[in-house]
C-alpha cells in the first residue's frame, strides 16, 4: 500500500461494497424496478455487462464524496488518494464498485498537496515525501508496534543522523532510530461513509439502471429496424 501515488497503475481496495466498504459489506435489495429487470433479461450479455457496469459505477459516486468528506485530514493526501472502481468476477458475471486509496498514478490536486506537504517545516514520516498514508492504518484498528527506520532512507530523508522518524509534537520535531506505536482504534469513516449513503447510492443504481436499460433496448430497436429495411 505504501506505494508512490505518482507511480501508475495500483488500487488499493480497502473499498466500498456492491458494495463494500473496507472489510465489511453492505447488500442492496434492488425493488421497484420490474419491468426494467424483464426488459434487461431480454439483452445480450454483452448490453447486460454494460448496464451493470454504468449503474454499479454510478450507485458508487455518492459513497465516495462522503469517505473524502469524512477522512481526516491533516495534509490532505489521504483525501485527494481516495478513488474507486467496478470490479468484475466470475468472467463478468458479478461487477461490484469498489471505494479505495490509488496506489498508482495522481492528479493535479494531489500533487499539488503533496508539494505543500514536502515543503512544510518539520513534517516527517510518509507525508513529508509526499506520500498518502495507507488508507487500512488510518480508517481500520492497529495493534501496539515497534516502528524501526530505514537507514537507506536517513540521508536522503532526512539528512539527520539522529534517524529518520520524524514527527512533530508540542511545535517540537523529533527524530528516532525506533519508536513504541500505542495502536490506535480507527476512525472507521469507510463503513461511516457506507451507512449514510446506503439509500443515495441504490437510489442512483435505480436511476442510472433504468436510464441504461432503456437506453440499451431502443439501441436493439434501431439495429432490428435497419437490419429489416
Amino acid at each position: 500500500m505504501g506505494r508512490n501515488p505518482k507511480q501508475r497503475g495500483g488500487f488499493d481496495p480497502v473499498g466500498l461494497g456492491g458494495a463494500k466498504f473496507g472489510k465489511e459489506q453492505l447488500t442492496f435489495r434492488l425493488d421497484g424496478v420490474k419491468e426494467s429487470q424483464r426488459a434487461f433479461l431480454a439483452l445480450d450479455d454483452k448490453l447486460k455487462r454494460s448496464v451493470t457496469r454504468k449503474s454499479v459505477n454510478a450507485s458508487v459516486r455518492p459513497a465516495v464524496k462522503m469517505v473524502r468528506k469524512l477522512t481526516p485530514r491533516n495534509t490532505g493526501l489521504l483525501r485527494r488518494s481516495i478513488t474507486h472502481r467496478v470490479k468484475s468476477y466470475r468472467k463478468g458475471g458479478i461487477l461490484v464498485g469498489v471505494v479505495g486509496q490509488r496506489t498508482g498514478g495522481s492528479t493535479k490536486a494531489f500533487e499539488k498537496a503533496a508539494e505543500k506537504a514536502k515543503g512544510a517545516a518539520g513534517r516527517g514520516g510518509l507525508s513529508g515525501r509526499g506520500v498518502a498514508p495507507p488508507l487500512h492504518l488510518v480508517d481500520q484498528p492497529v495493534e501496539a508496534h515497534t516502528i524501526k527506520h530505514s537507514q537507506a532512507e536517513l540521508s536522503a530523508f532526512t539528512g539527520k543522523e539522529q534517524g529518520s522518524l520524524v514527527w512533530k509534537q508540542s511545535g517540537r520535531v523529533n527524530y528516532a532510530q525506533e519508536v513504541d506505536h500505542p495502536g490506535t482504534s480507527g476512525k472507521r469513516f469507510m463503513i461511516k461513509a457506507a451507512i449514510l449513503t446506503r439509500n443515495q447510492c441504490l437510489a442512483e443504481f435505480k436511476k442510472k439502471f433504468n436510464a441504461e436499460v432503456t437506453a440499451a433496448v431502443l439501441k436493439v430497436a434501431r439495429k432490428s429496424a435497419g437490419g429489416a429495411k
